[in-house]
């Protein structure tokens, strides 16, 4: 059993990510913000960004003895209606939010090199919020 993610049909399809970036998720139980969703620690997610979109998923070649649970999240760049940056205190709480317009429709992508991140996702023209905004447990997307 594999755990529900967001998937979009062809996204990054013959394409060679422009930049990755190893990191962890926050991601909403199943699809259903209940109590803010779980975390997959560092080094246990990858960001990818293509030139049509943004995929957070397992990283490749680590073993993670609960690998199943980890979700696929995809957004094509004209889905994202945020690219935040959250969480105030660098290594601990240093995240990117991607959020589309759907319920449910976020993940935190957490990582110790937060400007590369938003850097690499402006080069793509999306409109990104540099300020970091207090991280909310239990309403991360907000």
């Amino acid at each position: 059993m594999r755990a529900p993610g967001r998937l979009v049909a062809r996204l990054g399809e013959g394409q060679v990510p422009t930049r990755t970036f190893i990191g962890g998720m926050r991601v909403p139980f199943w699809g259903i913000n209940i109590l803010g969703g779980w975390n997959v620690t560092y080094p246990f997610a990858r960001l990818s960004i293509f030139a049509d979109g943004v995929r957070v998923s397992r990283g490749k070649k680590i073993f993670f003895p609960f690998s199943f649970l980890v979700p696929t999240w995809e957004a094509r760049h004209d889905e994202l209606v945020e690219v935040a940056a959250v969480g105030k205190i660098d290594g601990i709480t240093s995240g990117v939010l991607f959020r589309t317009a759907e319920r449910g429709g976020w993940v935190v992508f957490w990582t110790v090199d937060r400007l590369s991140v938003l850097d690499a996702l402006s080069a793509h023209g999306l409109p990104v919020d540099t300020t970091p905004r207090r991280f909310s447990y239990f309403r991360p997307y907000r």
